[in-house]
Formats: C-alpha cells, sequence, structure tokens
C-alpha cells in the first residue's frame, strides 16, 4: 500500500511540475521575443516599445506585469491591474531584478518579493539587452504573481490534510497554501512566511530531507515529526530555474487508507467464501455430479487462461458461462487483457508517430536546404563575379537564408535574411519571405521597394509577431555599382585590397513582418576589381562559448583582416574554423549564416 501510494504522489508530482515548466517556459519564450524585438530595432521608439509589451502581456494570460527600463531611467509598465500607478519616487536601478539582469547578462529568475506597486507577492523574469559595443540598451522584465502560481498548483487538495508547497535551490518558500483557522494540515511549513528559507525550521529529520530536495532531482521521503503525526514528501525538481515542488501527506491518512482497504477487502472475501460454501453445499444436496461439473470446469479454464495470459499470449479469451460469480472473474481477466493489448498497440503507434516526425522533420531539412542554391560557382560563364555561401541551423530546420539570381545579363541580386526563433515556425517563415523577396526583385524594382512590398505582404496577418531582418543588394556586373536596402540587418564587412576591412555604414531602419508601410531606404557603394562584401546574420558575431562571451563584430573584422586575397570559398571555411575553435564544445544557439560576393572585372561581359 506505501509503494502504490509512493507511485500515486510522484504521479501527481511530475504532473504539477509539468504545469510549472509549461508557465516558466512560455513566460521566457515571451521574455526572448521581447528581448529580440528590442535587439532588432535600431530606433527604440516609444510607439514600438508599447505595441510590443502590451501585444505580448495579453498574448500570455499568465503574466501580470511587462516593462522595459532603459539608462536614461525612462520605465514604461503594462499591468493587468488597470489601476496600476508607478511612484514617482521609484527607483528600479534599485530593484534586485535590474541588477542581478545586469550582472549575469542571461535571461534569470528572481527571489519572491512584494510588489511596490500593489503589495502583491511576485518573482521576475529578466534580461539585459546590450548594443554591438557591449553597453547596456535596456533591461526587460515580466512579473509573475504567487497568486497565480496558487491558483494553478500549489491549492491541490490531497487526501484529507496533503498539501503541495515550492521551494528555490536554497530552500526559501516560493509559494504554499493560505492557511486557515479550519485548517488540520498546519505543520512546520506553514510556520515560515512565503519568501523566507525553510531552513528555519528547527527539526532535524525535515532538514535532512530538505538538504536531499534540493541536491536530488525528485524522490520520496519519510518526515519523523517531534510534535506530531509523521508524513511522507514526494518531490521533483520542476523547472530549469532548479525549484523544487513537493507534495506532503500525513503518515496517518496512508495508514488508515491501507486499513480501511484490508477491512474492505476482507469483509468482502468472508462474504464471497461464505456464498461459495453455501452455494456447494446446496449444489452437493441437489446433484454431486452437475456440481462438480460446473465448479471444476470454470476453475480450470480460469487457471489456463491465467497461465495463458501471464505468458504474454493477449489475444486468448477465456470462455465460462456460468452465470456466477466466476464468470464475472473470467470477464475482468478478458478486459485485463483487451486493456494490456491496447496498451501496447498505444505504446507501438506513439513510437511510430516519434519516428515519423523525425523523419518528416529531416526531410524538412533537406528541402529547407535544397531551397537555397547550393551550387558554386553558381554562374561559371561570368567572370566578373565570385559567389559563395554557407547555411548552417542550429536544429533541424533553421530560419536564416540566403538567395542570388541574375534579373537581367548584366544585374545580379543577392540577399540575406534571419528570421526571429528557430525550428518549424522560423523555416516557414523563412520560405515565404524568400519566395516573396525574389517575386518582387525579378521586377526589376529597386532594393527599398522590394522591402516595402515584401514588409506589408508579411505583416498581413501576422499574429505571432514574427518578424525578418533582409540585407537586399543588387550589383551592376558592367560597373561593380552596388545599390542596397536594410531591412533590420547586421552591416556587411567590405574587404578592400589595400584599404583594409571596415563595417558598411547603414541607414536606420526595420524589421520586416511587424511595421506596416514603413519608408526603406535605398544605398549605394562601388566595389573595384577585387573588392569583397561579406554578408552575415548574428549567428557568426553573437556565437557563445562556454563562458558566455560572444564572437563579436570586432573579432570578425579582425579575422576577416588576415584574409584579404583568398578566394570566397576560402574565406568561408576560415571564417568557420576561427568560429568552431571560439565556441569550442558549447551547442550552437542560433543559425549561422555566410554570403560572399567579390567583384572582379567586367571582362567576361
Amino acid at each position: 500500500m506505501l509503494e502504490k501510494n509512493n507511485e500515486t504522489l510522484q504521479l501527481m508530482v511530475q504532473g504539477q511540475s509539468e504545469i510549472i515548466r509549461e508557465i516558466l517556459n512560455r513566460t521566457e519564450q515571451s521574455l526572448t521575443i521581447l528581448t529580440e524585438n528590442f535587439v532588432r530595432e535600431e530606433e527604440k521608439d516609444e510607439e514600438m516599445i508599447f505595441h510590443v509589451l502590451e501585444s505580448m502581456k495579453n498574448h500570455n494570460p499568465h503574466i501580470y506585469n511587462t516593462y522595459i527600463v532603459t539608462p536614461d531611467a525612462k520605465f514604461t509598465i503594462f499591468s493587468k491591474d488597470p489601476s496600476l500607478k508607478v511612484n514617482e519616487n521609484y527607483n528600479p536601478f534599485q530593484r534586485p531584478w535590474y541588477q542581478k539582469a545586469i550582472d549575469s547578462k542571461k535571461l534569470l529568475w528572481s527571489e519572491v518579493y512584494p510588489s511596490p506597486f500593489s503589495g502583491k507577492l511576485m518573482i521576475s523574469c529578466s534580461k539585459a539587452v546590450y548594443t554591438a559595443q557591449g553597453e547596456v540598451s535596456a533591461v526587460i522584465g515580466i512579473d509573475l504573481t504567487i497568486e497565480d502560481i496558487n491558483k494553478h498548483i500549489i491549492n491541490t487538495q490531497i487526501e484529507e490534510s496533503g498539501y503541495a508547497f515550492l521551494i528555490d535551490d536554497r530552500g526559501k518558500l516560493i509559494a504554499r497554501p493560505e492557511k486557515q483557522k479550519s485548517d488540520q494540515q498546519w505543520d512546520e511549513i506553514f510556520t515560515i512566511p512565503v519568501g523566507k528559507n525553510l531552513h528555519q525550521i528547527k527539526d532535524g529529520n525535515f532538514q535532512a530531507n530538505l538538504t536531499e530536495m534540493i541536491s536530488q532531482k525528485e524522490g520520496f521521503l519519510e518526515w519523523k515529526r517531534s510534535g506530531g503525526s509523521d508524513k511522507f514528501i514526494a518531490f521533483e525538481t520542476a523547472t530549469s530555474t532548479n525549484w523544487t515542488l513537493g507534495l506532503v501527506i500525513s503518515k496517518d491518512d496512508i495508514e488508515q487508507e491501507a486499513k480501511d482497504s484490508l477491512r474492505k477487502h476482507y469483509k468482502s472475501l468472508t462474504t464471497y467464501f461464505i456464498m461459495i460454501l453455501l452455494a456447494i453445499l446446496v449444489l452437493i444436496v441437489l446433484i454431486s455430479i452437475n456440481v462438480s461439473k460446473r465448479i471444476t470446469q470454470p476453475i480450470e479454464a480460469l487457471n489456463d487462461g491465467a497461465q495463458k495470459v501471464g505468458k504474454g499470449n493477449l489475444d486468448y479469451t477465456i470462455q465460462v458461462k456460468t452465470g456466477d460469480e466466476l464468470e464475472q472473474l473470467a470477464n475482468r481477466f478478458n478486459e485485463m487483457s483487451t486493456n494490456l493489448q491496447r496498451y501496447i498497440d498505444d505504446l507501438e503507434n506513439i513510437t511510430k508517430q516519434k519516428e515519423r516526425i523525425e523523419s518528416e522533420l529531416n526531410i524538412a531539412s533537406r528541402i529547407q536546404l535544397d531551397m537555397l542554391p547550393m551550387i558554386f560557382p553558381p554562374f561559371p560563364d561570368i567572370q566578373s563575379i565570385d559567389i559563395f555561401a554557407s547555411m548552417s541551423a542550429a536544429k533541424q530546420v533553421g530560419g536564416d537564408f540566403y538567395d542570388f539570381f541574375l534579373i537581367n545579363p548584366n544585374k545580379l541580386c543577392f540577399v540575406i535574411g534571419d528570421v526571429s526563433g528557430k525550428g518549424i515556425p522560423a523555416s516557414l517563415f523563412m520560405v515565404i519571405s524568400k519566395t516573396l523577396i525574389k517575386s518582387e526583385a525579378i521586377r526589376d524594382i529597386s532594393p527599398a521597394e522590394v522591402l516595402y512590398n515584401v514588409n506589408n505582404s508579411l505583416n498581413e496577418g501576422n499574429d505571432e509577431m514574427m518578424f525578418v531582418t533582409v540585407l537586399l543588394c543588387m550589383i551592376d556586373l558592367t560597373t561593380g555599382e552596388v545599390n542596397f536596402a536594410n531591412g533590420g540587418h547586421n552591416p556587411p564587412v567590405l574587404m578592400k585590397e589595400e584599404r583594409g576591412v571596415d563595417f558598411v555604414q547603414l541607414n536606420k531602419s526595420k524589421i520586416l513582418g511587424v511595421f506596416p508601410d514603413f519608408p526603406f531606404s535605398n544605398q549605394k557603394l562601388m566595389l573595384a576589381p577585387g573588392e569583397t562584401l561579406f554578408l552575415y546574420t548574428d549567428g557568426v558575431t553573437e556565437a557563445m562559448n562556454p563562458d558566455n562571451h560572444q564572437y563579436s563584430e570586432k573579432q570578425l573584422q579582425q579575422t576577416l583582416s588576415g584574409l584579404q586575397g583568398l578566394s570566397v570559398e576560402k574565406i568561408e571555411v576560415e571564417v568557420q574554423e576561427t568560429i568552431k575553435d571560439f565556441v569550442k564544445d558549447a551547442e550552437q544557439s542560433d543559425d549561422i549564416t555566410m554570403l560572399i560576393v567579390r567583384y572582379n572585372d567586367n571582362a567576361s561581359l
């Protein structure tokens, strides 16, 4: 009985932990989208900030507050509470969520604290955003209320006196049920206020259990209390934040359940055997031979069937037609075999579905790569231009892309893009973006007009607020003149044989897919024979090593400074090698894409 309750509590812990993971993962995804939107925007205008904050709060029902604070002390907040007002003396720079975000340079969760605006107990998820020069651009945060966590997880009732509680990796109490005067489940945990450390409980056995809960991922512990009935604690580490969810139930409840079950079982057996004995006596008196057949044959059938089912023959059906408890028992055996076979079939189907999804992802990855030009040199008869490109996805399918094609015999279009997010949604948005760009560019209109039309098309029905950054270039193969327009993308690098390596200055612009009717601008530069343009996505400069340091634009510029004079293919290989040496064994966090174009001369035209 104890083992059964152990399994039941562990299943309950796993179910509640999954709910916590869903809430916190969804909040972290929301914050990631907020920071990506903020990083992509070169103009941090008030309209953009309000638009993104309010939309994200409305899309995630668990979010209570969203806010952004910039170094000039500008604090913008959206709250579920329409009456919330920010005190004019409020200083966000002194708040732990701001200071820890600056120190950590990663997404992190705060400890429990009372809101300075509403007094509600909160936890905050925050992350700092940095400029290309490494300076703080803003700190973005999202608040969840402990009341919301209680509503979804902690208020779960377990037996008569059981309850749930949530702690962090240092033993601080994040959430537990609110105690009432009529509650019977009070114990030492209810003496500790939310936000305080359970190490304050002066109970040696509980402290040993608390240490194991913090150090282990899951388990089932016995809490021997000196001042009350003993209890059991089932626990599991709930999230990537190392929070631990515990379910507590009284040992008396489990023992009482076991006693009641045994009592009920004993009474049932007693009744059953009395009925059997009476039936046997009556049948012996009436007709002993027929009674012997009716009793022995069904029992033998049950015994034979039980042996066959036990050996794995789940298709076997026990045939007992006696109209009594033996027939009911045989029917239960048959139902058990059917249910077990159904479970095995479901498990096989789930395995096949997983294999099919894996296969479909592999096919999607091959299809995505097939959409990108992969044959080099792409125009062997045109000697005035050399092109090489590559794309390495962080997942099976990615959101980066590149393309190049002739608009007419003397004009070549080449483009690079980076879709927000990763995986299947990003790959679908990438296919749409790449197709729209090519269909507009082959009309031989200016790069700015191409981006304007594609931006408006992507904006229609974009409820998920996905976006793409794009750098679109058109080169005159007879003169080397490059006309280009930027849609919130990284600046390309111009490699000159004698004058060094420099980033191209880009006009201010916006990402595509979020702001309709934005007027993009055309720019122009002249490539002399032998000069090279190096286009890339932020997966290159933001490649992260195990120490959480980025590869950076500075290191890219230093690398390219030593590669002048090499072929475009050799340049790509050398940059890939330096990135690989830099990140070492760190997991790739973003797609890495490069497009290299060198102008030779117009001798072949």
